[in-house]
């Protein structure tokens, strides 16, 4: 490829007499321009993959290698100044699907004008097949409206939004189109990266003025390019076209065209861009040879008003094509063209079979992961679903975790999921959040949940890259969770707490806490090195006595590895309702000594299982009057530990409920409720107490 971009000052840039401002019609060239001078590396890399693209091109097979279909995820990046959405440059979401609509109806040649396409360009019109739609999921699996909003102000500098805003707002740009909606004031219609860019940098901006079509839905754009082609424009570039006007001249003959000029056969060279609107074929600023055509203005890739473009040719959309099967290849398989659908289920108590207030339950595939809480009924919910297959988890502070299934496909056909979870057992693989929290004044090492990474310090490990074997999921708790050198992010200068939610001991015979931690400590400022001093330290307190487990330090050998510790917690204090246990890990010396930790799985069962009562069913309560019309009262005087009150519909519907009671009398208003039969149900610790209630 003898040439990739021209001259700039002499193609580019124009002032139209009636506007006081200079108007940039495309900022592209500029933008390479600039970043041939400040990053020539990334500029060659833009090439290098122009090369690939146009050689992927030549090898191109219309019958064999087009999908049926291309579907590209737009995110659009609303960048405003405070105003209120649908005002100045914040813009609202029917303008935005406005231009959604405009690329959808040029770029598939559905546009209304499409018969303003003189007749001896009509034959080679392209239609490129592909549809544009707002990103339904982002990149952590939630769902979206493809639109996210950010106020900085009027911006007028290119350098701002390349270099600081860009950044600090893209969605990954391998699986996202990212377009920005700025006010630039600056005469910048729009510009685009071509395909190579940095990622950071990837996408396409537009000033606010000139988004969407004023003949759609009648949005006040500015004249004359006020149909979207600026948008339309610039999204041929990020797909790889160049404007027709590229080189001037230069590709004019069947042996050159393919690598010079805009690097298409059937896009007449033309010597400069043109402005206004030329609709006729009388204009003819290049020889072309054999063959000679007239010059093709209303191009999307030259400059006329947004009236007066009406194309893409054959060649353009090939090109696109081969872009979108190289270059921009990511699009094609991002969550975010997924389809989504509701998903919904039941998290119930293994014994009562009642639903499991505030259970979580998580779907985890290679790529992301979605968790979900629990209603008061056990029931959860996902407007946002995604097909894949999953492994399922499903659990609560207090009971065991389930692996529900293993790699199964859901899609919008599976049925509604139950799942049964067993309560009396505290157990935290840390796959799901359950509520541990982090305290501590070190400068620095602080606990984390997630996926631990490797540290090393010197040859040794510092930092485990696995959790333990023996539970679900991947995630521990590690401090400074950061790999590399260990001295980057280790604790330093203080102590770092990790400390769990309350747990309840009182109903177990001889409770046994069990748990895997790792430990480091080594090296040390000076020569030789200062002794090691510093500590992991694992206590656990009953909300009145305060225990010390066990003291790890450099005495201890081997311990940067997973080992696992069990303790008969009978045998250091009296178990309470008011349990919770504490890690922490500090670094006592200014001594420069690397201190790394992680903790995993932690679980709290009964050793004497025949000491666990099953949950009772206890047919009766003091329920009056029943029948009875707007209220009833209950008496639970006589019920320990009560725990809620619940009322179903004879069908298993929970209706109501309640877990603020008196240990008395309840008054219990069901004036909203339609007369009929329910079943009322008092939960307690391993007892459920229930009875038929009619109301008229």
């Amino acid at each position: 490829m003898k040439r990739f971009f021209i001259p700039l000052l002499v193609t580019v840039m124009f002032s139209l007499s009636s506007q006081a401002q200079q108007i940039h019609r495309c900022y592209t060239d500029q933008i390479l321009e600039q970043l041939s001078i400040q990053n020539p590396d990334e500029f060659k890399a833009i090439k290098a993959e122009r090369a690939k693209i146009l050689q992927y091109n030549q090898q191109f097979s219309n019958a064999s290698n087009k999908v049926a279909q291309y579907r590209i995820p737009v995110v659009f990046h609303v960048l405003h100044a405070g105003e209120a959405v649908g005002l100045g440059s914040n813009l609202d979401s029917m303008q935005l699907y406005s231009q959604i609509q405009v690329l959808n109806e040029d770029f598939n040649r559905f546009n209304p004008d499409s018969g303003n396409t003189p007749n001896v360009f009509k034959s080679i019109a392209g239609s490129m097949d592909i549809e544009f739609i707002m990103a339904a999921v982002d990149p952590n699996g939630n769902p979206t409206s493809g639109i996210t909003r950010h106020n900085y102000g009027q911006i007028s500098n290119t350098g701002t939004i390349d270099n600081s805003i860009k950044p600090a707002t893209t969605w990954d740009a391998n699986l996202y189109f990212n377009i920005w909606i700025a006010d630039m004031d600056n005469g910048i219609l729009g510009y685009a990266t071509l395909p190579g860019t940095n990622p950071n940098r990837d996408g396409v901006v537009l000033d606010y003025r000139y988004v969407g079509s004023s003949t759609t839905n009648n949005f006040p754009g500015a004249s004359p390019y006020n149909r979207g082609r600026t948008g339309t424009h610039e999204v041929g570039h990020y797909l790889g076209l160049l404007h027709t006007f590229q080189g001037g001249c230069s590709g004019n003959n069947a042996s050159n065209c393919g690598f010079q000029g805009d690097d298409i056969c059937d896009t007449p060279p033309t010597f400069s861009a043109n402005y206004g609107c030329i609709t006729g074929t009388n204009q003819n600023t290049c020889t072309e040879v054999p063959n000679d055509n007239p010059d093709m203005p209303m191009n999307y890739m030259d400059y006329v008003n947004d009236a007066c473009m009406n194309l893409f040719t054959d060649g353009q959309v090939d090109l696109m094509e081969s872009t979108l099967n190289t270059s921009r290849a990511g699009l094609l398989t991002s969550p975010g063209i997924q389809e989504v659908f509701t998903f919904e289920g039941q998290i119930i108590d293994k014994n009562t079979g009642l639903g499991v207030d505030a259970a979580k339950v998580i779907f985890i595939t290679d790529d992301y992961e979605i968790e979900l809480e629990a209603n008061s009924g056990g029931y959860f919910t996902s407007n946002a679903f995604i097909e894949a297959n999953y492994n399922i988890y499903a659990g609560k502070w207090g009971y065991m975790t389930e692996n529900y299934a293993t790699n199964q496909l859901i899609d919008k056909n599976t049925p509604n999921i139950i799942i049964s979870i067993e309560d009396g057992i505290y157990y935290d693989d840390f796959i799901m959040d359950f509520g541990w929290s982090v305290s501590g004044n070190a400068t620095a090492g602080i606990w984390e949940r997630g996926v631990p990474v490797e540290a090393t310090f010197n040859g040794d490990v510092t930092q485990p890259n696995f959790d333990i074997a023996s539970d679900f999921g991947q995630k521990s708790w590690v401090t400074g969770n950061t790999a590399g050198n260990a001295g980057a992010n280790d604790v330093d200068d203080g102590t770092m707490i990790l400390f769990s939610p309350v747990f309840d001991l009182s109903g177990m015979n001889a409770p046994v806490l069990s748990y895997a931690r790792w430990f480091y400590n080594g090296g040390g400022n000076g020569t030789p090195p200062p002794a090691l001093d510093d500590e992991l330290t694992i206590r656990i307190t009953n909300g009145t006595d305060n225990v010390v487990l066990e003291i790890v330090d450099a005495d201890e050998l081997n311990t940067n590895q997973w080992k696992d510790r069990s303790f008969n917690l009978n045998d250091y204090l009296a178990p309470t309702d008011n349990m919770r246990l504490y890690v922490e890990t500090s670094d006592f010396a200014i001594a420069g000594h690397i201190v790394d930790a992680a903790f995993d799985g932690f679980k709290v069962e009964d050793s004497d299982p025949t000491a666990i009562e099953q949950t009772e069913i206890i047919n009766g309560l003091r329920i009056y009057p029943n029948p009875s019309s707007g209220y009833f009262h209950i008496d639970i005087a006589t019920i320990k530990d009560v725990r809620s009150l619940e009322i179903y519909s004879v069908t298993g519907q929970l209706i109501y409920s309640e877990s603020n009671l008196s240990k008395g009398l309840n008054k219990i208003d069901v004036s909203e409720l339609e007369a009929g039969m329910y079943i009322v149900k008092v939960n307690a610790a391993k007892k459920v107490f229930q009875d038929n209630l009619i109301l008229h």
